[in-house]
């Protein structure tokens, strides 16, 4: 909670908070709003919601939470590189394609690129799922240490559709 509030509070300072709630609206449409709220001594993100209202962003479980901290984490990367470990985490893999899909879409927004980490053959569906419609945006390497040094495969998503059709374990 406190690097959210840190990070809206920052895109507040920087005039970048309409962006946040846009980008944040990629992943929920009910949403209107964001806000740094300190009540009962404690600092926090609210939501304004147009079904629940103004609430507490930790209310809406791990996956907002997540899709809340990207969005911020695009806005506060605006024109540059958004580093994300294991982009997976916290999100529940049935909804991996739509996920990805909107946030490709609001890193094209945001003009931010993205490297992320997995573990993850879902997730690496998922991604190809996400990138039919602009399949230049997905660019992946399989990088493997060994006893003589680290080597690194380099993939465009075409590779990638035929490795897992052949049934390839990319991991």
């Amino acid at each position: 909670t406190r690097n959210l509030v840190d990070h809206l509070s920052r895109a507040v300072d920087e005039g970048l908070k309409g962006l946040a709630v846009e980008l944040l609206q990629l992943f929920d449409s009910e949403i209107h709003g964001l806000d740094v709220s300190a009540s009962r001594g404690r600092d926090g993100v609210r939501v304004t919601h147009a079904k629940r209202g103004v609430v507490d962003l930790a209310s809406f479980g791990d996956g907002m939470r997540r899709s809340a901290a990207l969005a911020l984490a695009l806005v506060r990367a605006h024109g540059g590189l958004l580093l994300i470990d294991e982009i997976e985490a916290g999100i529940h893999p049935s909804i991996l394609p739509d996920v990805f899909q909107r946030l490709i879409q609001a890193a094209r927004e945001a003009d931010v690129q993205i490297l992320a980490t997995t573990h993850s053959l879902e997730a690496i569906d998922a991604l190809i799922a996400a990138t039919n419609v602009h399949p230049d945006s997905l660019s992946a390497f399989y990088v493997e240490r060994g006893r003589t040094g680290t080597s690194v495969r380099p993939y465009d998503r075409g590779r990638l559709v035929e490795l897992r059709e052949a049934g390839l374990d990319l991991r």
